[in-house]
């Protein structure tokens, strides 16, 4: 039988390349370009894991420093973030009983995007996001009962995280040359299991931002 996490390797290896490129290439035009721009971005984090069992969305937040470079309709754009991740799940014990488990999961993620203005403030982007997981709690509680927090080894999760993120967002709402101040709407699908050996179960977000571009 193939291992999932073992074919999966070189494409995250890959992946690892392709960013350290990109990031070499920004941080290159960052030293002799007056054009590379910085930011910063807040907002809600809407995430769950996909798997077989029936979970909900659960509220987060997440943060990022951006560092920009415009190509003429175009740009691309790399990101440190922080974000909360996991998800909402109910599970009937009996007939009569009702057990609730929360996940909660913290990542510090690099999306590395590239950007296409169809308008003057209208734009859509695309690319791979790389992450890292930092830290995991899991609470559970019994019908009405208080949440109870589980003891579990942080080893059972998979600490690396790689997906696709594709958004839509404007830009300089305020129409002056000085202000950019943009708001962002983005989809994360994650290609990698959150938990080890629990069949299929990967990322998913919706991240809703206000950001602002020096």
């Amino acid at each position: 039988m193939v291992n999932k996490n073992t074919s999966i390797r070189p494409l995250l290896r890959n992946g690892l390349y392709l960013l350290l490129i990109v990031l070499s290439i920004l941080l290159s035009r960052t030293a002799n370009a007056q054009e590379v721009r910085f930011g910063i971005k807040s907002g809600l984090s809407l995430t769950k894991i996909n798997s077989k069992e029936d979970s909900g969305l659960k509220v987060g937040a997440h943060i990022s420093g951006i560092v920009l470079y415009p190509i003429n309709k175009s740009s691309v754009s790399a990101e440190l973030q922080f974000s909360t991740a996991g998800q909402q799940l109910a599970v009937w014990e009996d007939v009569n009983v009702k057990e609730y488990y929360n996940t909660s999961l913290f990542y510090i993620n690099i999306p590395v995007l590239y950007q296409y203005y169809f308008a003057n403030i209208l734009g859509l982007e695309i690319g791979p996001q790389f992450g890292y997981c930092l830290s995991s709690t899991t609470k559970m509680k019994t019908g009405n009962s208080d949440w109870i927090k589980l003891e579990h080894n942080h080893s059972i999760y998979n600490p690396f995280d790689f997906g696709a993120v594709f958004g839509v967002f404007t830009k300089d709402l305020l129409m002056e040359s000085t202000n950019n101040l943009s708001i962002g709407l983005r989809i994360y699908t994650g290609f990698t299991n959150v938990f080890k050996d629990r069949g299929a179960n990967k990322n998913f977000g919706v991240y809703i931002s206000l950001g602002y571009i020096l």
